[in-house]
């Protein structure tokens, strides 16, 4: 099982912070398979490498199980 709460991802460029994630939350059951699907910069790379944890963002999360 996969549970991911509350995942929330600022960029700052220029003094300004852009949410590129915003309370993002996510359950996979064990067993299940899952795809993550969306337009093209929509966050989800961002998302697989907070979750993954190989990026270098500031992110805040309430809960990874």
């Amino acid at each position: 099982m996969l549970e991911i709460k509350d995942i929330t991802v600022e960029f700052e460029n220029n003094k300004e912070k852009k949410r590129v994630l915003n309370s993002t939350y996510l359950d996979i059951k064990k067993g299940k398979i899952v795809s993550i699907i969306g337009p093209s910069g929509c966050g989800k790379s961002t998302f697989l490498s907070v979750i993954g944890g190989i990026n270098t963002y500031t992110f805040n999360f309430s809960k990874i199980t």
